[in-house]
């Protein structure tokens, strides 16, 4: 156990460092941040322990709150509550990263390296299968992406409706890439189910509407306007009474107000995915 100690304090330290290497990040410095990670994965033990027990006492490794409140709530609700601790994760979290920074600059096979061996220290944790997937699928390694999207399926100790819910939208993704706008639609309004107000969803719904419409128009072919006309939303299908118009082509898509993009939150719809 005093080993055990030891290893707990190193990775509490480091993971107080990955959050640094955060901050950073956050602030647009990239190389300092990254330079922090590097530091912090020279470190990370070759035999990984993410959980263990102590007498009737759980011990989990933790990415942050949300991760913690998920786990407790889905344990409540099937049963097996239990006593807890929550350690902040270090050496997964700081692997992850590195592949996000790796998409980021466009580096997708080494991107691909750091998300497997921070997969192999969490295996539990959808977020390196979807950010895998993000750089597969630049690499237009379509089927590859997609059984990573589809293999996040329901919800679990470790995957929140969140999780479901982004996993459906890049299955919605890969399906517009490939021209599949049926199944495009159902992955995006199913992932509604999960997170109901997600802008990225409802964009991409309307992104489908345009393009039946206007076969493929690009952007500047595409113009808005205010309206109160009676009408059927393209994007959800509710009749509404005030929203807005989208002229496509010489044709006109009417979108109700809930389902109008909000461009502080969200990419416009045409960048969503690219």
């Amino acid at each position: 156990m005093a080993a055990m100690n030891g290893r707990g304090e190193i990775e509490t330290a480091d993971a107080e460092k990955v959050d640094q290497a955060l901050q950073a990040l956050q602030r647009g410095d990239d190389r300092a941040g990254e330079a922090l990670l590097l530091e912090i994965v020279r470190r990370a033990p070759a035999t990984y322990v993410y959980q263990f027990e102590v007498g009737d006492e759980l011990s989990i490794k933790f990415w942050d709150r949300a991760e913690f409140m998920h786990y407790v709530a889905w344990m409540k609700d099937n049963g097996t509550e239990r006593k807890l601790t929550w350690f902040s994760s270090a050496y997964p979290r700081a692997f992850y990263y590195l592949g996000f920074l790796r998409v980021k600059g466009k580096r997708y096979a080494e991107a691909i390296e750091f998300l497997e061996r921070g997969s192999t220290l969490e295996p539990t944790n959808p977020k390196f299968s979807f950010e895998k997937a993000m750089a597969l699928m630049q690499m237009r390694r379509f089927n590859e992406a997609l059984a990573l999207f589809e293999s996040v399926s329901r919800v679990g100790p470790h995957v929140s409706p969140n999780d479901v819910a982004r996993a459906l939208r890049g299955r919605g993704a890969i399906c517009v890439e490939a021209g599949e706008l049926d199944r495009a639609e159902a992955a995006f309004r199913e992932s509604l189910n999960w997170e109901p107000e997600s802008n990225v969803a409802l964009n991409e719904l309307l992104y489908i509407a345009l393009l039946r419409l206007g076969m493929g128009a690009a952007p500047s072919e595409i113009t808005t306007s205010s309206g109160s006309s009676a009408g059927r939303c393209e994007v959800c299908g509710k009749e509404f009474t005030s929203g807005k118009l989208a002229t496509v082509r010489g044709k006109t898509v009417f979108v109700c107000e809930t389902c109008q993009m909000t461009e502080s939150k969200s990419k416009k719809w045409w960048e969503v995915w690219k």
